[in-house]
């Protein structure tokens, strides 16, 4: 579930509160709501980093252009990767693919004691906690808690959430970029998107194996028992569905927003050049 997916960047932990989603108009965004608020989903896109790389990427390419041309791409960035526009965006990806039923059945979970606590519990963490880097230098988790932090992190989705937050958008703007060069009749780059993929796999690992840390941080007081049934909970039907439909809604969000900034950045540079 979505809150496992926000324990498990580290980097990304935000105490920022919004207000929860906008005005349901039908049951199903009512119900979408009320699921979003019990697991901090409606303040996701306060919490991550998503520009980052995609500024990194901008500023070595553009680092000789120019203050003036950087702040307009950066502008183009900021538009495009609005945090209310993004999350508009995947609630209404979701609610495609949405099945009131099984909705109804997680949001029952999170009603629970246990799923109050773990709606809260990743939400509450944060990197600079000194109780955390207490842990941290602490004694290791046991391989018995680290399986089930694994198996919980790769049941609610939160591994593959990772992975396409950090892959995404700079795949998303080289398959762009190379349509657009095969459009006007270029030579397509050497270097694939499988490629491009294959070069990140180190930096996925590593970040898998941070969200091992992180989540063992902030299940820390969940017994054997409680972190048992949370991942009955995630392997159920109900937490399945809803997994997938909201990580292919994530992605496909992305997906859409960092196409178009792609596009608005090839016209700039059409029309205007930089020095």
């Amino acid at each position: 579930m979505l809150l496992a997916l926000l324990v498990s960047l580290s980097s990304c932990a935000s105490t920022t509160q919004v207000p929860v989603g906008h005005q349901a108009q039908t049951p199903n965004e009512a119900l979408l709501n009320d699921i979003w608020a019990a697991t901090h989903t409606d303040q996701l896109f306060d919490s991550l980093p998503l520009k980052m790389p995609i500024e990194e990427m901008i500023n070595d390419r553009f680092k000789d252009a120019g203050l003036d041309y950087q702040n307009k791409i950066q502008r183009l960035l900021d538009r495009n990767l609005q945090p209310k526009r993004l999350q508009k965006m995947l609630q209404s990806q979701l609610l495609l693919r949405f099945q009131n039923s099984k909705a109804t059945e997680v949001l029952k979970f999170y009603q629970t004691p246990l799923g109050k606590l773990y709606g809260e519990a990743g939400h509450q963490f944060d990197p600079e906690d000194p109780q955390f880097k207490i842990f941290v230098q602490g004694p290791k988790p046991t391989k018995k808690r680290l399986a089930y932090m694994a198996k919980l992190l790769t049941a609610s989705g939160s591994t593959k959430f990772a992975s396409i937050t950090l892959i995404t958008p700079i795949e998303t703007i080289f398959q762009e970029l190379e349509h657009q060069k095969q459009l006007a009749g270029q030579t397509p780059h050497k270097s694939s998107s499988s490629d491009l993929r294959k070069s990140m796999r180190s930096v996925v690992k590593a970040m898998h194996k941070g969200m091992l840390l992180t989540a063992s941080f902030a299940y820390r007081d969940f017994s054997e028992a409680q972190l048992k049934e949370l991942v009955a909970f995630e392997t159920s039907s109900t937490s399945k569905w809803y997994n997938t439909a909201l990580l292919d809604s994530y992605e496909r969000t992305l997906q859409v927003a960092t196409r178009r900034f792609t596009k608005q950045l090839l016209k700039l540079l059409q029309h205007t050049p930089p020095k």
